[in-house]
């Protein structure tokens, strides 16, 4: 049979309740209770929990006016609107995904740098307007001066990283790259080195670095992007057929270099 409910004259609204078994600093262990009225008027009683367990008559009446407060303003109080995040932030988080969701993470990084961070760091994700993207590209093609090829990958940047937040449920809101014109490229080839100026360029590059000239000589030959060259593994070549595995082009297709 269970001991007596015993009030608390300090802590009004709580009550506890000596164990006939259980000890507690040598003493019976005592199990807290509070009592209120719930929004409808009817009578409640609430277990608490037991001071073996950390609880007291001071923690007691502290639930027990949450539980008020809760009855009289409604579940929860309005809660502070979440902080949204600036792109800075933003950037930070698909800065870390970079490490591995990208083999060539270098161009992103002083894309944003160079010409993002100061322009849209400070601003919330929200305060970026497809307008304030017109204007930036106007400013990346003309003060700047960058290709058009160049300015539409640091916009893909800004594109990307609103697809992150998006996807991680960091930012629910639309992206402003939607209905951005894109700059129009023009990769057509004007024309080829001749042989005369292809081997002045060598010559050159061999007095600055033998390496260097090395790695030029093989694009030379081969039509190899600088990054496939970096990215050479023992394991691509095949001397046998005289031929270059390009296992990660720029395209995404791999292919073979002659």
């Amino acid at each position: 049979m269970p001991t007596e409910l015993i009030k608390v004259l300090k802590y009004p609204g709580v009550y506890y309740r000596n164990s006939l078994k259980k000890k507690h600093n040598g003493r019976p262990d005592k199990c807290f209770y509070v009592s209120y009225r719930n929004g409808a008027g009817k009578f409640v009683r609430e277990k608490v929990g037991w001071a073996s367990e950390g609880y007291s008559a001071e923690m007691a009446t502290h639930i027990r006016f949450e539980r008020l407060r809760k009855i009289r303003h409604g579940k929860e109080l309005p809660d502070r609107k979440k902080k949204e995040l600036t792109f800075a932030q933003a950037w930070k988080r698909y800065d870390q995904w970079l490490e591995t969701g990208r083999k060539h993470t270098y161009d992103d990084r002083n894309r944003y740098k160079n010409h993002i961070k100061r322009r849209f760091g400070s601003k919330s994700l929200s305060q970026i307007t497809t307008d304030n993207l017109e204007k930036f590209k106007q400013d990346l093609l003309t003060k700047k001066q960058l290709s058009p090829a160049t300015t539409k990958h640091v916009l893909v940047i800004i594109r990307q990283v609103y697809n992150k937040m998006n996807a991680w449920k960091l930012y629910n809101g639309n992206s402003p790259t939607k209905g951005l014109k894109m700059p129009k490229l023009n990769n057509k080839r004007v024309r080829f080195l001749t042989k005369e100026e292809a081997d002045k360029l060598l010559e050159a590059v061999k007095k600055k670095s033998h390496q260097v000239w090395e790695m030029s000589l093989l694009s030379l030959h081969t039509g190899m992007r600088a990054n496939e060259i970096f990215s050479l593994l023992w394991g691509h070549i095949n001397f046998q057929n005289a031929s270059i595995h390009i296992a990660d082009p720029k395209g995404g297709r791999p292919r073979d270099a002659y």
